[in-house]
């Protein structure tokens, strides 16, 4: 079974929110579906050590250390690992990872998004992104608005916690365990020592606290104190005895227990996880509303929030929690009740498990072991003909019946991949081809999907792709020409000119086409191999070795089949011979218009591998906001 790669990269892997996060991520990910490595840029950090225990596939890469551009430091792993996915953390990641994976044209490119802050590089960066994650409602709609993307770009997944391990445990052995007062009302704030989370708001918080309650106390889990200034500020305060500081661990869980609440003082936040464990482990959270906190903490029904910069406020509700002990056991019951509904790790798991696999670029097209057998009339067809076709009940019945004279002569087979039509296509189609192909419940569909469905039904060496109001110009010598190509073993695929209906072509569809093919010539002439959908002829092995059409992107599928072929073999572009199209596409959107959708998306696919618009991502946030409503 082919496993889609999935390559994670995080700045570092201490005891953050986001770390562990990533952490539990790595553990749960079906091993029998996903191969995965993480790319930690800092060496070393307690749950490196946890992964490396694990049997996880860790990578570090000392980002700030050594010579040359930091990108072109990952970009080797990237490539060494050839990931179908890679997905970064955290702000060093979501930087240089992003610049590495592009770097190595990595297929998918996900990012996750996490504060309320405007980055300067988002704007340039979204740019070569799949899609961008997003732990709260908030911030999914603050990254759509400041960076003004796609709605359908950006995508919303919350943390899950593990049910399981952040349950409750008993108070008195939790305390007994990390050396705490048995008696004195205990909060907890779990946060790493820096401005954002505001410590000197929570400890003018606990000194009003203190006033009434004496024998208050704060325990502040967290690493970042590397110059001893959060020490100096709690001597400061006068508040030496009334604070515990646990640097960090791994078992979060018991610290809340031990507690009566937590709390967070936060400026500004994303989804903090330390919210949504708190609750799990039945203890009411006091903290302030900004970012995505209101989407954790229920004022009055889990917990309470109060104003930023607020010692009062806060000191006021973290009073009322310690004197009243059925509230808090109230809030607290409400609190895991609310998070085994919305943030259960296996829920979101699911969901995650979905993006990857929708997004990934589909798993290795085998061919059927033995060869398929030709369809009636036909002893060794020489020429497998694909025709996808969607609602083309107006052209396919001439485009077949062009090519029926041809048939037994050169040894033609015809196939016809619909994709989902709703008119006649299907019933012109059946009586005047070999094979008609339908997609199946589940498959995907678009042009690349309807190409690689045929061409998994084609039973000749060579394949033939084309649209459906295609005509050979002079057929006979065409197909005379393509295999005199193809007889040299050294040639993978061909293509050649297009034009519109001599019958039907106006001045301007006549010029475009003429520079189109003079500058196609000149890109073939340069090693730039383009090839449109209107005849791209391809050797069957060759096809399947690079997996087929990419079904991922909206567009220029045709060009990036042909950008991935010549990197294995010779392509040529057959300037005597052209093919004859109808002037819809013109007629309908336009001949400017068409030509530069064309253009800037052959571009985009060439230096990215990545169409302007992506509509899978489109479908992805359809399904998310229509599972969370």
């Amino acid at each position: 079974m082919n496993r889609i790669r999935v390559q994670f990269i995080i700045g570092q892997l201490t005891y953050g929110g986001t770390e562990r996060h990533l952490v539990e991520t790595v553990k749960r990910l079906d091993p029998d579906r996903f191969q995965v490595q993480v790319v930690s840029l800092t060496p070393g950090g307690p749950l490196a050590r946890l992964l490396q225990a694990a049997g996880t596939d860790l990578v570090e890469v000392p980002l700030l250390k050594g010579p040359g551009w930091p990108a072109a430091r990952v970009k080797p792993v990237v490539r060494r690992f050839a990931p179908h996915v890679v997905y970064t953390f955290t702000y060093l990641a979501n930087f240089w990872g992003r610049l590495a994976a592009a770097r190595a044209k990595a297929p998918v490119i996900l990012s996750a998004f996490r504060n309320l802050r405007k980055i300067w590089y988002e704007p340039i960066l979204t740019r070569l992104t799949t899609a961008v994650i997003c732990n709260s409602r908030q911030l999914q709609d603050f990254y759509r608005r400041t960076y003004r993307v796609s709605p359908h770009q950006v995508l919303y997944l919350p943390n899950g916690v593990d049910m399981e391990l952040y349950h409750e445990v008993d108070r008195q052995m939790a305390r007994l365990r990390l050396g705490l007062d048995p008696q004195a009302p205990l909060a907890v704030l779990v946060a790493r020592f820096h401005p954002q989370k505001d410590h000197v708001t929570a400890l003018k918080a606990l000194k009003l606290v203190r006033q009434s309650r004496p024998d208050a106390r704060l325990i502040l889990v967290g690493a970042g104190d590397r110059n001893g200034s959060l020490g100096r500020l709690v001597q400061e305060l006068g508040l030496s005895e009334a604070v515990d500081q646990i640097e960090a661990t791994d078992r979060v869980e018991e610290v809340y227990s031990a507690a009566e609440l937590g709390i967070l003082s936060s400026l500004f936040e994303g989804l903090p996880r330390a919210a949504v464990e708190c609750l799990a482990c039945r203890r009411p959270m006091v903290a302030t509303e900004v970012g995505g906190v209101a989407e954790i903490v229920a004022h009055g029904r889990n917990g309470f929030l109060v104003p930023p910069r607020d010692p009062a406020a806060l000191a006021a509700s973290w009073l009322e929690l310690i004197q009243d002990e059925d509230l808090r056991r109230r809030l607290g019951t409400a609190g895991r009740r609310f998070v085994e509904q919305h943030y259960n790790l296996e829920r979101t798991m699911a969901r995650l498990e979905e993006i990857l696999v929708e997004l990934a670029p589909r798993p290795k097209l085998v061919p059927v072991p033995q060869p398929l057998q030709p369809a009636p009339g036909l002893e060794a067809p020489r020429l497998s003909v694909v025709i996808p076709a969607y609602n083309e009940a107006e052209y396919i019945g001439q485009t077949l019946e062009h090519l029926a004279p041809f048939r037994q002569r050169f040894g033609l087979e015809v196939i016809v991949s619909d994709d989902g039509s709703s008119d006649r296509t299907c019933q012109i189609a059946a009586p005047l081809c070999d094979k008609l192909v339908s997609p199946q419940a589940g498959d995907m569909t678009g042009p690349g999907a309807a190409r690689n469905r045929g061409a998994l039904a084609a039973s000749a060496p060579l394949i033939f792709f084309q649209d459906a109001d295609i005509r050979a110009d002079q057929p006979e010598r065409f197909f005379e020409r393509v295999f005199q190509v193809l007889a040299d073993q050294e040639v993978i695929a061909a293509t050649c000119r297009l034009a519109v209906y001599p019958e039907m072509a106006r001045f301007g569809e006549k010029a475009f086409h003429f520079c189109q093919s003079h500058l196609m010539a000149f890109e073939n002439r340069l090693g730039i191999h383009v090839a449109g959908g209107w005849c791209q002829i391809v050797r069957r092995d060759y096809f399947f070795r690079i997996d087929g059409y990419n079904e991922y992107l909206p567009m220029s599928q045709d060009v990036d089949l042909f950008v991935r072929l010549g990197k294995l073999g010779r392509v040529v572009y057959l300037k005597d011979l052209r093919v004859l199209e109808s002037p819809r596409r013109y007629r309908s959107d336009g001949l400017v218009q068409t030509a530069w959708s064309w253009s800037v998306n052959a571009l985009a696919v060439m230096a990215w591998q990545k169409s302007v618009v992506n509509y899978r991502a489109q479908r992805l946030n359809s399904q998310s906001s229509g599972q969370e409503s």
